[in-house]
C-alpha cells in the first residue's frame, strides 16, 4: 500500500473516529468493521485533477523535479483543444 492510500485512510478514520462521539450507529459499525468497510470508501475527484495528477506522474518518471513536472503539466494541457459546446459552435451553413 503506498504512503498517500495509508494518509487517506488515516485521514478517513480518524474523521469518522471524531463523528462516533456523537452516538453515531453507522460510525460505530463502520469502525468496529474497517477493513470491511474499506472496500465501500471511494475516491471522489474532479477529472481534471487526476488527469493534472497522472501527467506529472509520467513527467516525473520522465526524470523531472515535482516542480518542472507539475509546470510542464500544465503547459501540456493547456496546449490541448479545448472541447467547444454544442451551444459555441457556429451554425451550418448550407
Amino acid at each position: 500500500m503506498n504512503n498517500c492510500l495509508m494518509k487517506e485512510r488515516s485521514l478517513s478514520r480518524s474523521t469518522i473516529e471524531k463523528h462516533a462521539y456523537t452516538d453515531s450507529e453507522k460510525a460505530s459499525f463502520i469502525l468496529e468493521n474497517w477493513e470491511a468497510e474499506l472496500a465501500y470508501f471511494v475516491k471522489v475527484i474532479p477529472i481534471d485533477y487526476r488527469s493534472m495528477m497522472h501527467q506529472i506522474d509520467a513527467q516525473r518518471e520522465l526524470g523531472l523535479s515535482q516542480e518542472e513536472a507539475v509546470m510542464e503539466a500544465f503547459v501540456l494541457k493547456n496546449q490541448r483543444p479545448k472541447p467547444v459546446k454544442e451551444s459555441e459552435k457556429p451554425a451550418a451553413v448550407h
